[in-house]
């Protein structure tokens, strides 16, 4: 169902694109439309035109040659991006610390792993920079103005927009990263007005002089949630940036990029008690860990760890077993090796009501200066 080996390029501003297109030149910015044609180069794919937007300084853009979809969804039980045909299309699971900047992360991670599979890379731990994200895309930026500010949150659809405009440099092994905002602690409660010029002292750097642009991000409907749309989304798209809410009462938002399903999963049995889960690649650092979100009785917000998932289920099932802690369970979740397992349709199937993922994006094509 997946041939990451069949892609096209785009070599002219007025380009028919065939089955034998393999290598591609630099071509002029704008916006093209690509016309896909059969293997006998008389009949048209029932999806036969896409629309690509090229930036300035790119080198080349790449779709996928199977129909337009990388891979089909046809009803596969499992699926998982860091291993698709022995192959890894993710990049490595990072540790956002004390920042509170997973959407940065989660708009670099999803640029990142589109680049591997468009361009059919796999296997490169390509790290792009959230630093570049946080300290660039914020108040500071007439893009990014009003959505984002740096540790204090902002909204992956923005970031998606800067980084198509101004493209993200790479931070290899994270370095940068980890050396400034990972410790980065911020307390304001909002309208978040810090940042118009730094974050935590940090101004707006690029970490390294390329630059990956996504050449065409997708707002997917998620409402009504349909399960099997978005497996096919996943597998047609690659991994998708996802946001939502962990808890109940909508405190905790939280950006990702999911990568994968699992129908038969047992550690969602034994957590959940449900066997159908979705698998997405957090920030939260290369951990196993049960994530319970409580809000205490003077209506604080807390996070704890337990490490079993036998823990886990007693959290997950019971809210008030967060009584030992001192308030109610609002939201609980299991972590294996930094993956998130969440049950499909989570406003279903668990007690607390919330919907995760609830907002999502599709990248389509990276090019690189």
């Amino acid at each position: 169902s997946c041939d990451l080996n069949q892609t096209y390029c785009i070599t002219s501003s007025s380009c028919t694109v065939q089955s034998d297109v393999k290598v591609s030149n630099s071509i002029s910015p704008g916006i093209y439309t690509v016309t896909y044609y059969a293997e006998d180069n008389t009949s048209k794919f029932a999806s036969t035109n896409l629309t690509v937007y090229i930036p300035q300084n790119h080198t080349s853009i790449c779709i996928p040659g199977n129909n337009g979809c990388i891979c089909q969804y046809n009803g596969q039980s499992y699926f998982f991006w860091g291993n698709v045909n022995g192959n890894d299309y993710l990049p490595p699971i990072q540790d956002q610390g004390s920042c509170g900047d997973c959407w940065a992360f989660a708009t670099a991670n999803g640029i990142a792993a589109a680049y591997m599979i468009y361009n059919n890379k796999p296997n490169m731990s390509l790290i792009l920079s959230a630093y570049q994200l946080a300290t660039c895309c914020n108040t500071q930026n007439s893009t990014c103005q009003g959505t984002n500010f740096g540790c204090q949150g902002g909204w992956t659809g923005t970031a998606l927009q800067y980084a198509q405009l101004y493209g993200l440099s790479e931070d290899i092994n994270d370095q940068m990263y980890m050396q400034t905002l990972e410790n980065c602690q911020v307390s304001s409660p909002p309208p978040y007005l810090p940042y118009k010029i730094n974050v935590c002292g940090y101004t707006c750097k690029a970490t390294s002089n390329t630059f990956y642009y996504p050449q065409q991000y997708i707002p997917l409907p998620v409402n009504p949630y349909n399960t099997n749309q978005i497996k096919y989304d996943l597998l047609c798209y690659g991994p998708l940036v996802i946001a939502g809410y962990l808890d109940i009462y909508k405190i905790t938002g939280h950006a990702t990029l999911l990568v994968g399903f699992n129908d038969n999963s047992t550690i969602c049995k034994e957590v959940y008690g449900v066997p159908g889960c979705w698998i997405i690649e957090n920030q939260w650092g290369d951990i196993s860990t049960c994530v319970i979100l409580y809000l205490t009785y003077n209506d604080e917000l807390n996070i704890t760890f337990k490490p079993t998932p036998q823990e886990c289920n007693r959290y997950f099932t019971n809210p008030s077993a967060c009584s030992s802690l001192g308030g109610t369970c609002i939201g609980v979740y299991w972590m294996q090796n930094g993956y998130l397992y969440v049950p499909y349709d989570s406003e279903v199937y668990t007690p607390y009501g919330d919907t995760f993922p609830k907002y999502m994006f599709a990248i389509k094509g990276v090019s690189v200066s």
